[in-house]
């Protein structure tokens, strides 16, 4: 066949650095085409590494493309029946942010301002999109070990004849349920084990406490739903469910749970819509799903809950997507998923939905998608570093989470933790969970909560990842920013206004109130979010009152209420892990009646006055009933 080949690199403008999965495309021919790779074993040569064969000779233009950079072309002067050497390099943004964080004092009521200044240092031009979200840097800390767990995982339902065919050679393999964190770090942190043992369980996270609904025991499918407190730190049954179900589709939407489709009687997928409100602890039930699968990736976007692939009695991998809204309670067919899958981690965010990874009877998947509402369509996105499925996710902190799931085509259990950043398609690894499991519950804090260590040995194990807690949507009122986005051209620098405002109606109390200004780009280097404080002066006039709620002995009472009493006014606290509470008042209050109580002990009662600028110490020994 005539023709030549081209082999060189590719490399970015800023850092010289190789680009890994750049595509090098022949102009004339775009049929010769090949993507750039690492050569980890050659280390002379380097990253983005590529060679092709051209159909054509003589000179024609060869080009280079790669996401978040500007596209190069080069004329190969391509000699047949040889090789041509020809090197592109890839000019990009590259957006330097100061100061790198930004930490104010302000008087009560009073607001203060920031300059930030963005510099583009790259080759090209770049945008930066600013977001707010609430809470401060989250510290990470050491993780488990990498801990892989080999088997046979079936993504099948577990509950009936069709876990007996798949799952025996994952449960000789895995590890017992007793000691499945017994390799464990200092980032993941063990909460109080479930009440039973499950697995295929639904979770979400509301107002500070964590529900776990339906799933598998090891020898049936469940209707039950368990809550627990993160004040109390511990589990409390709630009212069952009318139906049994295993792996469900389920989201929450204004505090209300609503759960569809999962494998039911007979492990059949189970078309009824249930509603579990929570301010009521009742069940209610909607329109049925017109699709129901088990193993299915779900999640909410804009109000409605999406149920996407899934799984029948026998097999898994569908394109199938459903959304449900409960304003008119009805279903709708939408776009398909790109490809068959079941067991995908979703998400919304930004009022799109995002799923990655998942599997089908036989494979998995490393793809990941987007899917817009506005013009009902999907689109790839970066894939996931793992082809891990059955994994326990969740959206926070503008970010989809994804911990666990079985790997490597369903033959290893994983404790890797990944989160996928949309604002510049990115994945980054967060620290291992202490457990290695699969078809568990995850929510927003980041909670892991249940989950298999073989086919058919479910744990009671729940842990959590401290500082993933934002939800989806976060607006931090007593922050704002001149303009949410800027473009800078190469060289050129830009300035945004920053303002912290201690009258917003968030701020309700003296003190430091920290937030994290996100930094989107569009270019291939991601940038850490700048933390923001904002310190509160307390007026002249004002003092704080402050103490611990103990049980005789010294022993911290959690969540006991704290009612402070003044002419005027009327304020009640729950008291933190360790037993403290405080609070900032107008001395103009005095004096202050403080009654504390807890369900089992009996109430306290003192009557205290305060002093301006400092602070007056109440505390508390409840007496048991």
């Amino acid at each position: 066949m005539p023709g030549g080949l081209i082999v060189g690199k590719v490399t970015d403008a800023n850092t010289q650095a190789g680009v890994d999965g750049a595509t090098v495309t022949s102009t004339d021919a775009p049929a010769d085409d090949t993507t750039t790779v690492a050569t980890p074993d050659d280390p002379k040569v380097g990253d983005g590494f590529y060679w092709t064969f051209s159909h054509a000779t003589g000179n024609h233009p060869v080009s280079a493309a790669a996401t978040h950079y500007t596209t190069a072309t080069a004329t190969a002067d391509i000699a047949p029946d040889s090789t041509t050497s020809v090197n592109l390099s890839l000019k990009a943004g590259q957006l330097k942010v100061t100061p790198a964080s930004i930490a104010k004092t302000v008087a009560w009521g009073k607001s203060a301002a920031q300059t930030v200044t963005v510099t583009n240092t790259g080759t090209a031009p770049a945008t930066l999109k600013l977001g707010e979200r609430s809470g401060g840097v989250v510290v990470q800390q050491a993780g488990a070990p990498l801990d892989l767990v080999q088997g046979s995982y079936s993504p099948l339902p577990l509950a009936g004849k069709a876990a007996a065919s798949g799952g025996a050679a994952a449960k000789s393999a895995a590890k017992p349920a007793d000691s499945v964190q017994s390799a464990s770090g200092d980032a993941w942190q063990p909460i109080a084990d479930l009440p039973v043992t499950l697995g295929d369980n639904a979770v979400e996270t509301y107002q500070g406490t964590v529900y776990s609904a339906f799933g598998y025991d090891g020898r049936d499918t469940l209707n039950d739903m368990y809550a627990y407190s993160t004040n109390s730190g511990a589990w409390t049954k709630l009212a069952s469910a009318r139906d049994l179900r295993e792996a469900p589709v389920h989201g929450l939407i204004d505090g209300k749970i609503y759960v569809t489709g999962g494998w039911g009687v007979g492990v059949q997928p189970d078309p009824k819509t249930e509603i579990y409100d929570i301010a009521t602890d009742t069940w209610s039930t909607g329109a049925n799903s017109p699709k129901p699968y088990g193993g299915v990736g779900s999640a909410v976007v804009n109000g409605k809950l999406y149920s996407v692939g899934g799984c029948t009695a026998s097999g898994c991998g569908f394109t199938d997507v459903t959304v449900y809204d409960p304003q008119t309670d009805t279903w709708a067919s939408v776009a398909p998923y790109p490809e068959p899958v079941s067991w995908s981690s979703c998400g919304g965010i930004g009022g799109k939905l995002y799923c990655s990874g998942g599997t089908r009877t036989a494979g998995s998947t490393t793809h990941a998608y987007v899917y817009d509402p506005a013009t009902d369509s999907w689109s790839a996105i970066a894939d996931q570093p793992t082809d891990a499925w059955g994994a326990a996710y969740t959206v926070a902190n503008g970010m989809l989470l994804v911990e666990g799931g079985a790997t490597q085509s369903g033959r290893v259990l994983s404790n890797q933790v990944w989160a996928y950043q949309p604002s510049d398609n990115t994945w980054t690894a967060l620290p291992n969970a202490n457990a290695s499991l699969y078809r568990g519950g995850g929510s927003v804090g980041f909670y892991a909560v249940g989950g298999m260590a073989g086919a058919g040995t479910p744990t009671k194990v729940a842990e959590v990842l401290p500082g993933y807690d934002q939800p989806e949507t976060t607006d931090v009122t007593w922050l704002s920013e001149s303009t949410g986005t800027v473009t800078v051209q190469p060289g050129a620098s830009a300035t945004v206004t920053v303002t912290v405002d201690a009258s917003a109606p968030e701020v309700t109390q003296p003190g430091v109130y920290s937030a994290l200004l996100t930094l989107g780009t569009d270019t291939p280097y991601r940038l850490a979010p700048s933390s923001v404080s904002m310190t509160i002066k307390p007026p002249a006039t004002w003092g704080k009152i402050a103490g611990a709620v103990t049980a005789p002995g010294g022993a911290p009472i959690v969540a006991a209420t704290v009612q402070i009493n003044t002419s005027a006014a009327h304020y009640t606290l729950k008291t933190g892990k360790d037993g403290t509470y405080e609070l900032w008042l107008n001395v103009h209050s005095n004096p202050l009646q403080v009654v504390a109580a807890k369900d089992g002990f009996q109430p306290a009662v003192a009557t205290v006055r305060i002093s301006k600028g400092a602070t007056t110490t109440q505390n508390f020994t409840l007496l048991k009933d």
